[in-house]
């Protein structure tokens, strides 16, 4: 008694402090007035007193700012500096040296503008912004674990990340660029196909061990935080604690993609076919015969097997319908005797109408009267019985093989009555079968013992057609289903737990006279809806996406949420304004980037200043630009650049980049493993493939310096780096050689003389020295 009592006080005190930690609830006033679901308006551009240091209308903005506080912008970053940061920022790699040197001579007032357009025409722009893309689109060229034996592989993932890096490079408007993701089958698209491939973006998600509701749960995910900074699939169990998402609206856009399916054959994206497609053709019959074959034998040997125990299912049928087995009882004993129980329950059928019409071979089983089949021996014992007819079937069996193998084309054995047995085993309507319809991973297959066998054969057929220079490319999308499905509530989202039906329909919060969807699963109109002007979202969460990678944080710190529970943004009147001009000249990313690099915001040195620094360490008022360090894909193309090793190469097919000899392939191209992601990926902050991925970490772990300094990738790298500069001669010019391809200045005096002390004329030493550059900071961050 006084335990309960103690238990019931300390629950009630429990409650009371979990309460006390849980925000309450969003009132209506917070949701009307929240910054993010109020349209998005053209506000008045500030008026500042600092009028000359304003490139644009933008700048007017930051600045405004900073004048409220007193202070005042950081200057123009020197010339170096700001064409080292528009390359990387643009293309992921490093200018050359040669194009830093003219850029710092150039005297003329637009030179800055020309190598902003020049950047952007580069066919390496879409290479590095595609890849942001992709850490929103959780973007693996695999499943993840499936299962034992199931494919894994995304045979054709490639081809959507080669569309995502041609929808940036040609500057596809951003509201197409949602269409095309999320319903490219439902668009006219004339003959050419590759718009198809952009459905990777719904498609090449996890597929948690094939669980549908888990499938579409992260579809949605995808979809409404990727474009909309909405979470909406917090509300797949309740109403969302916070944000105007009832759980109404969370199973109205599952109905959207229940009503959805994968095709089994994937479409062709055409452009005609590939140099070796005949050597793929010949190579892909080959792997299909393995199958086939394996299918064929495994049957084969299955159907002779049950032949072979057709005496033990008689007995089982009668020793069930003695002990009046069935459910759970009936299994237990079907496994112990290893019988399959579709071929069990043609036996029991089988038996039944044999004994209704007494047929002649089994007068003796159901002790019927009459003269029966002379081959069976009437016996009282049942086991003796069923031995007796396990005889003559082997019998049976045996003469017809020999028929067989003599006369191919038999169709009946000779005499009547051993005829009448052979039927019962291989006749049309023979119980000793199992329907071929049952896939292998029925435990009733005949297949189900060879099912890994088959997947791995099945899976080698998927890695020839991902990696074969000849298979002709497919595109991974959606289709809507021939009858389509209507929503209902899973209550506390368990689906066995009905709750009322909904339409497929928009979210209500973002809508205006919401109807439902009326053309197919919804998908188009779903998609209209995101990428309308009248969203208060879309054009803000990409404008803030666009901002974050130039600036290393963006204007709202939480680029996939922007509901009640986030930071509201720096510069509001900004990113409306960004968002409003982005809208209105057409949803271009380009133009968007232009306005910002050709501002003086973005153009501002990175150094810092004390007094500012300790009233706003995170730099949230722009008084400077932020520092930022590599990230993994740019550090690693940028070595193999100043060693002159990079693949340039646009497009095609995933190679590994982690194995040994390191591929000269741009990171971009490395194969995502979703399962077994690379070490060197997760050392240095990889965006995680598993779920839609909003910013990217930095960490400093002690792995990333190890890599560094032992891996035989930097090794390599060093050397190559050492014979590119080999025709300098050793000394003070080599290592100016080398601080020009990597830094593209000289190095200092002090540089000079400690770089010669540390060679002290070892050749040896050179690639230490190469090594020890490629490690450094100033390689590693840009300012």
């Amino acid at each position: 008694m006084k335990f309960r009592l103690l238990t019931g006080v300390l629950g009630v005190w429990t409650m009371g402090v979990l309460a006390a930690s849980v925000p309450p609830l969003s009132t209506a006033k917070q949701v009307a007035e929240h910054w993010a679901f109020k349209p998005v308006r053209s506000p008045e551009i500030p008026k500042n007193k600092n009028t000359r240091w304003a490139q644009n209308e933008l700048d007017a903005f930051v600045l405004k700012r900073l004048e409220v506080r007193g202070w005042e912008p950081s200057a123009r970053a020197d010339r170096r500096t700001l064409i080292r940061r528009a390359t990387m920022d643009l293309t992921g790699l490093m200018p050359t040296q040669e194009a830093v040197r003219q850029f710092v001579e150039a005297g003329a007032p637009d030179a800055w503008p020309k190598l902003i357009e020049r950047l952007l025409a580069s066919p390496h722009y879409g290479e590095r912004w595609g890849r942001h893309w992709l850490d929103v689109a959780r973007y693996a060229d695999n499943k993840g674990y499936v299962g034992v034996g199931v494919n894994r592989l995304y045979s054709y993932a490639f081809a959507y990340r080669d569309y995502v890096v041609r929808a940036f490079n040609q500057d596809l408007p951003f509201n197409q660029f949602i269409l095309e993701q999320i319903a490219a089958d439902q668009l006219q698209l004339g003959e050419d196909k590759r718009t198809l491939a952009a459905m990777g973006f719904l498609t090449l998600g996890r597929r948690f061990l094939n669980r549908e509701d888990d499938i579409i749960d992260d579809r949605i995910d995808v979809v409404t935080r990727g474009f909309m900074a909405f979470t909406v699939t917090c509300a797949r169990c309740h109403d969302h604690k916070y944000d105007p998402i009832p759980t109404a609206d969370y199973y109205s856009l599952h109905g959207v993609f229940r009503s959805s399916e994968e095709p089994n054959k994937l479409p062709l994206l055409g452009g005609g076919l590939p140099e070796r497609y005949d050597e793929y053709l010949k190579a892909k019959a080959a792997r299909e015969k393995e199958i086939k074959n394996l299918i064929a034998a495994t049957r084969r040997k299955g159907l002779e097997e049950l032949r072979r125990r057709a005496a033990d299912y008689m007995l089982a049928a009668h020793e069930v319908a003695k002990q009046k087995l069935k459910g759970d009882p009936l299994d237990k004993f079907l496994t112990r005797k290893k019988l399959n129980a579709v071929a069990f329950r043609n036996w029991q059928t089988a038996l039944e109408r044999w004994r209704v019409e007494k047929h002649p071979v089994f007068n003796a089983w159901h002790q019927l009267e009459g003269k029966g089949s002379p081959l069976i021996k009437r016996l009282a014992d049942r086991k003796a019985l069923a031995a007796e007819y396990g005889r003559v079937f082997k019998e049976a069996t045996k003469r017809w093989a020999a028929l067989r193998k003599k006369s191919p084309r038999a169709m009946a054995l000779p005499g009547a009555q051993w005829e009448s047995v052979r039927l019962i085993l291989f006749g049309p309507k023979t119980p000793a079968t199992v329907p071929a319809s049952l896939g292998e991973r029925n435990p009733n297959s005949l297949l189900f013992g060879q099912r890994n066998s088959i997947r791995t054969k099945r899976t080698a057929l998927n890695k020839l057609a991902a990696e074969h220079p000849g298979a002709p490319l497919r595109a991974h999308v959606l289709r809507d289903r021939a009858r389509l499905v209507e929503p209902y509530v899973y209550v506390r989202g368990v689906r066995g737990n009905r709750g009322p039906q909904v339409p497929r329909q928009f979210l209500e919060h973002l809508s205006e006279n919401r109807r439902p969807f009326k053309h197919g699963s919804g998908r188009l109109e779903l998609a209209r809806a995101i990428a309308t002007p009248d969203n208060p979202l879309t054009a803000r969460v990409i404008v803030n996406r666009v901002w974050t990678h130039h600036f290393g944080r963006g204007l709202v710190v939480t680029t996939s949420d922007f509901g009640l529970r986030a930071a509201p943004p720096s510069h509001p009147q900004l990113l409306d304004w960004l968002a409003k001009r982005f809208v209105r000249e057409g949803w271009s990313i380009k133009k968007l980037h232009r306005w910002i690099m050709l501002s003086a915001t973005y153009q501002q040195a990175s150094n810092n200043r004390p007094e500012y620094v300790m009233a706003d360490p995170d730099n949230r008022l722009l008084w400077k630009m932020n520092r930022q360090r590599l990230t993994f894909e740019a550090l690693r193309d940028t070595i193999l650049q100043a060693s002159g090793q990079l693949d340039r190469t646009i497009g095609g097919r995933p190679v590994k980049i982690h194995t040994h000899p390191a591929t000269p392939r741009r990171t971009l191209y490395g194969f995502i493993d979703r399962q077994n992601l690379p070490n060197v990926f997760r050392t240095f902050d990889f965006a995680n493939p598993d779920a839609h991925c909003p910013k990217r970490y930095t960490n400093t772990v002690p792995q990333q310096a190890l890599f560094l300094m032992n891996s035989p990738f930097m090794a390599e790298q060093a050397a190559a780096l050492v014979k590119m500069t080999e025709q300098t001669p050793a000394g003070e010019a080599r290592v100016k050689a080398m601080y020009q391809r990597l830094f593209q200045r000289d190095p200092s005096e002090e540089e000079i003389v400690d770089a010669l002390n540390f060679i002290e004329g070892d050749l040896d030493a050179w690639s230490q020295f190469a090594q020890v550059l490629l490690m450094s900071n100033e390689f590693r961050f840009l300012d």
